[in-house]
């Protein structure tokens, strides 16, 4: 029987492990999500959640907690249509085999309704055949790659598609950046990508976006995650005269890429895919970050020089802020606000389906959802799963180590 306010890793261990893993999850980690005693409760909606806590993306699997906050705060108004949340945490530390192994246990021993998550694209690649197989959906508020949608209607043969999205997917991405180089004239850009899937299917997809504006990239330049040093690699864009450095990597990567361009002076825009906006980004850089752009959604959580923040996001973040009071500042709560949609899908979804998976699935992808932090309203069909499109997204800029939005 599971302790009441208990998250629970697969052992003490890793619990040890999370605990000392990384900054960010020091400060947050005290703010387990709120669990009923499940066992022979009907009433009781059993929830996974997977993501990197530990390791290399940890700063990604810290989002995850935007989750956590929203089922603490239902459970502590006593549950949605009688329903409360049972809240199982599991951290795959960014390794595919690991996280297909803790898919199972989601699924098999833990009998799991629905599972948010992974926090990468090769997790969330190495997972979906599993859920499919079982028909839990899925929600997946961090991992972007194009790849994955494509994988799960190849599942879903026609039939019904278990995975969702809430944030940013990779090929609107690129469609932003396209429409910033074009905007600017920019005629020869160079192409840095880490050589994970994720930053395999960003070239892929910044390719087809370039060509679609008549752009030919002078080159592309692949180089392993957590490179330390990124010099030779940004020489590259130095040697062929590049116009224009597109970078997709994480945080950390890109970090390296901005310093670099710093030391080689080189004075030109330096475009990175949304995981610019990772902590880690600005911390690494220093002031190398300054002036560096990204995308993100418009009217989100991103500053704006004039004007506030929409109410949707500050009341997110509020609830975020009750139950992680040491987390993330409002400043780089981005990706927090995609995890709290995600989280109030499901619940949502549960209000009216109660916890048989197949009816949360089909609730989702028929529900208009209203009251989540990224938009009015998100409102998925059978057709698309994914939040957003090119045309919902805008530039960003580092200034004075923050992330403004930018009017071009």
């Amino acid at each position: 029987m599971r302790k009441k306010a208990g998250v629970f890793l697969l052992s003490t261990v890793l619990a040890f492990g999370t605990l000392l893993g990384c900054t960010k999850t020091e400060q947050t980690s005290g703010a387990p999500a709120k669990q009923k005693q499940a066992s022979g409760d009907s009433k009781v909606v059993k929830v996974g959640i997977i993501g990197a806590r530990t390791g290399p993306s940890a700063t990604l699997g810290q989002y995850l907690d935007g989750a956590v906050a929203v089922f603490n705060k239902i459970n502590d108004e006593g549950g949605v249509n009688g329903y409360t949340f049972d809240v199982i945490i599991r951290d795959d530390e960014a390794n595919p085999t690991k996280s297909k192994e803790l898919v199972k246990n989601l699924l098999y021993k833990e009998g799991v309704s629905v599972i948010i998550g992974p926090t990468n694209t090769s997790n969330a690649l190495a997972i979906l055949p599993e859920v499919f197989k079982a028909q839990v959906p899925l929600v997946d508020p961090v991992a972007t790659g194009t790849k994955i949608g494509e994988e799960a209607e190849k599942l879903a043969k026609g039939g019904k598609n278990y995975f969702f999205r809430t944030t940013t997917v990779d090929y609107a991405q690129a469609d932003a950046i396209a429409n910033y180089v074009k905007k600017k004239g920019l005629q020869n850009p160079i192409i840095l990508h880490d050589e994970t899937a994720y930053g395999k299917g960003g070239l892929k997809e910044i390719q087809k976006a370039l060509e679609k504006i008549g752009v030919k990239p002078v080159k592309e330049v692949g180089f392993p995650m957590s490179t330390s040093d990124l010099t030779p690699q940004v020489m590259e864009a130095k040697q062929a005269q590049a116009d224009g450095i597109i970078v997709w990597a994480l945080g950390h990567d890109q970090a390296q890429v901005a310093k670099a361009k710093q030391k080689l002076g080189l004075n030109i825009p330096m475009i990175g895919s949304t995981a610019m906006q990772q902590t880690n980004f600005r911390e690494l850089a220093g002031a190398a970050a300054e002036g560096n752009l990204s995308i993100w959604p418009s009217n989100h959580v991103r500053l704006k020089e004039q004007g506030e923040r929409p109410k949707r996001i500050t009341d997110a973040y509020e609830v975020y802020k009750k139950y992680f009071p040491k987390g993330y500042s409002i400043d780089d709560a981005g990706s927090l606000m995609f995890t709290y949609d995600a989280a109030m899908i499901v619940v949502n979804a549960v209000e009216k389906a109660g916890t048989d998976p197949a009816a949360i699935r089909d609730a989702i992808e028929s529900i208009p959802h209203k009251n989540i932090a990224s938009k009015d309203v998100l409102q998925f069909t059978p057709d698309n799963h994914e939040a957003w499109e090119g045309k919902d997204i805008g530039m960003v800029t580092v200034k004075n180590n923050k992330v403004y939005e930018r009017k071009e």
